[in-house]
């Protein structure tokens, strides 16, 4: 398996802030499920290797979504990767 691509480290602001967040449960599913992807996907935390496809597995997502998730927080920041930008789509007119 290839080496990830977006290995990511947690500071200890940013774990402590994420485990409240996740524990409150009043937020929308997305953000949460985006803050476990990221406390599972920390190196800094985890002595053992997580891939992708376990953390997918334990939240119960796709890998790809993993895969994202950890980009957008290594390119973007936190609040990127927790709360991401839904782009809208667009209809073509309809003509009558």
């Amino acid at each position: 398996m290839p080496a990830k691509k977006y290995r990511m480290k947690l500071t200890e602001e940013e774990r402590v802030y994420l485990k409240q967040l996740i524990s409150k449960g009043k937020l929308l599913v997305r953000t949460l499920i985006h803050g476990q992807i990221l406390i599972h996907a920390d190196d800094a935390s985890s002595t053992r290797f997580l891939t992708d496809a376990t953390i997918a597995k334990a939240v119960h997502i796709s890998p790809l979504t993993v895969e994202r998730v950890r980009k957008r927080f290594v390119e973007e920041g936190l609040d990127c990767a927790l709360n991401p930008k839904v782009q809208a789509r667009r209809r073509p007119k309809k003509r009558d």
